[in-house]
C-alpha cells in the first residue's frame, strides 16, 4: 500500500472519531451554542449556553415515584465582554431558569438592540418528565439590560431556533414537532420550519410557515443570516432510506412577509448539522458552507460499510438567492491536495475579516480535527487559500470566531470541560 493512501485512510479514521466520539453520550448536555455579537463602539459580547459549574456538570437526574429516572439538561446562558486588544473571558449569568436554555443564538440590530433566543425547557415538569419544550426570545440593549420580557414564539413545541437581524427587525427561524427515528444517529427529526419577525421592542409583527408539510418531508435545524433587506434561511431535509440529508434554502423578506426565493435544494448528501450561513456586508453576498458525501471511491465504500467520507463545499449567493459562485473540494479541484483535509466542524461559525478597500473577505472556518480552513471571497468568487494548523482539537458543541486585527483570529469553542479560547496568527 502506498504511503499516501495509508495517510488518507488514517486521516479518514481520525475524522470519523472526531465526528462521532464527542456525541457517544450526547456531550451537548455540558455546553451547546455560542455566539459573538459585535458592538457599535467596538468590542464584542460573547454568549454561550452551559450547564452550571466550572467545568460544566452535565445533565441531571430525578428519581420518579415508580423508581425510574428522569434525565434533563440544565443549561443557563452566560456572557462575557470581549476586548479586541486583550480578550479575557469573564463568566457572567444572563438567563438562569430551571432546566435548559440551549443552544443560544443571538443577533444585534442596526440600532444596537440585541435579541437572544433559545430552546427552553423551564416549563417542563421534571417530577414526571412531562412538559413542552418551547422556543423563547428576549431583547436587550447594547449593555445587555433587558428591554422586553421573555416571550414565546407563535407555535407550541417549537425548538432549534436561530435568529438574525435584518436592519432593525429580527428574523427568528425555528422547527416544530418531533418525529422519532431517522436523522443523525437515528435520533429523529423535526417536522416543519417557521419564522417569526420581531421588532426592536420585542413585538411579533409577522408569523409565517416556510416549509410546512405536516410530516412529509421532514425539515429541521434552520439557520438564518440577514442583510439589510432579506434573510437567507437554510435547513436540513430528511431523506428516506439515507444516512444523509438534503440542504434546502429560501430567501425571506421580513418587511413584506414574502418569500423572495422559494424553497430550493442547494446540496444533496449533506452531512447532518454540518453547514452554516453568513451574510458578508462588504460584498453584499450570502456564504453557505458545509460538508457532503460525494461520488467517490470512499463514498462507495461508505454505502457498503457505513463509514463517513465527507467533502467540503461552499456557495456564494446574492440577496435574491441566485448562485454566483461555488467551490467544491473534489479530488480534481485546483489546490485540493487531499479533499479529506477540508472538513468544517459541526455547528461552527467563522471568523470574518472584511477588507473594505479591495472588497475581499477573509473567512476562517474551524476545520476537522483541528486548525482552520481559509477562504478568500469576492462578490463573484470563492477561493480556497489554505488550511492553517492549530493546536486545538475542535468539539462539535458550538464554535465561533472573530478577527482581533487583520492577521489575528480569536475563536471560542464549547467542550465538556468548559469554554475554550485560542488565538491564531495568519502570518
Amino acid at each position: 500500500m502506498k504511503l499516501t493512501v495509508l495517510k488518507q485512510i488514517l486521516l479518514l479514521l481520525a475524522c470519523i472519531w472526531f465526528s462521532t466520539a464527542p456525541f457517544a453520550s450526547d456531550r451537548r448536555e455540558y455546553q451547546h451554542g455560542v455566539q459573538f455579537i459585535p458592538l457599535p463602539g467596538g468590542g464584542y459580547w460573547l454568549l454561550w449556553s452551559s450547564s452550571p459549574g466550572d467545568p460544566p456538570q452535565g445533565d441531571q437526574q430525578a428519581i420518579l415515584k415508580d423508581g425510574g429516572k428522569c434525565e434533563y439538561f440544565t443549561h443557563d446562558i452566560y456572557f462575557s465582554r470581549i476586548d479586541s486588544v486583550s480578550p479575557v473571558i469573564n463568566k457572567n449569568p444572563l438567563i438562569v431558569l430551571p432546566e435548559a436554555q440551549e443552544p443560544v443564538s443571538a443577533a444585534i440590530s442596526r440600532d444596537g438592540v440585541v435579541a437572544v433566543t433559545f430552546e427552553d425547557g423551564s416549563e417542563n415538569n421534571i417530577v414526571n418528565c412531562e412538559g413542552n419544550i418551547q422556543q423563547r426570545y428576549q431583547l436587550f440593549d447594547k449593555s445587555l439590560r433587558p428591554i422586553s420580557k421573555m416571550k414565546k414564539v407563535a407555535i407550541n413545541g417549537a425548538h432549534s431556533g436561530h435568529i438574525a437581524a435584518v436592519n432593525n427587525h429580527f428574523v427568528l427561524a425555528y422547527a416544530e414537532g418531533w418525529i422519532d427515528g431517522g436523522g443523525f444517529e437515528d435520533s429523529g427529526s423535526a417536522n416543519d420550519i417557521y419564522v417569526d419577525v420581531i421588532d426592536a421592542q420585542g413585538q411579533r409583527i409577522h408569523h409565517r410557515g416556510i416549509a410546512v408539510d405536516k410530516g412529509s418531508p421532514r425539515d429541521w435545524w434552520p439557520l438564518v443570516a440577514g442583510s439589510d433587506k432579506h434573510a437567507m434561511l437554510v435547513w436540513q431535509r430528511f431523506v428516506n432510506d439515507s444516512g444523509y440529508a438534503n440542504l434546502m434554502f429560501a430567501v425571506y423578506a421580513p418587511y413584506s412577509n414574502t418569500l423572495i426565493k422559494e424553497i430550493t435544494l442547494l446540496k444533496a448528501n449533506l452531512v447532518y448539522y454540518h453547514y452554516d450561513v453568513q451574510y458578508l456586508p462588504a460584498i453584499n453576498r450570502f456564504l453557505i458552507v458545509g460538508n457532503y458525501v460525494g461520488d467517490s471511491l470512499l463514498h462507495r465504500l461508505n454505502r457498503a460499510f457505513s463509514i463517513v467520507s465527507p467533502k467540503m463545499f461552499a456557495y456564494l449567493l446574492d440577496e435574491q438567492g441566485n448562485i454566483v459562485a461555488q467551490w467544491d473540494a473534489n479530488p480534481d479541484c485546483e489546490g485540493c491536495r487531499s479533499y479529506l483535509n477540508y472538513l468544517v466542524v459541526r455547528e461552527s461559525q467563522p471568523a470574518v475579516y472584511e477588507d473594505q478597500d479591495n472588497a475581499v473577505v477573509k473567512v476562517l472556518y474551524p476545520g476537522k480535527p483541528k486548525g482552520v480552513i481559509a477562504l478568500a471571497v469576492t462578490e463573484s468568487r470563492i477561493e480556497l487559500q489554505d488550511r492553517l494548523d492549530g493546536d486545538h482539537y475542535w468539539f462539535p458543541l458550538g464554535a465561533d470566531g472573530i478577527f482581533l486585527d487583520e492577521n489575528t483570529a480569536y475563536f471560542a469553542n464549547l467542550t465538556q470541560q468548559g469554554l475554550k479560547t485560542f488565538t491564531l496568527k495568519l502570518k
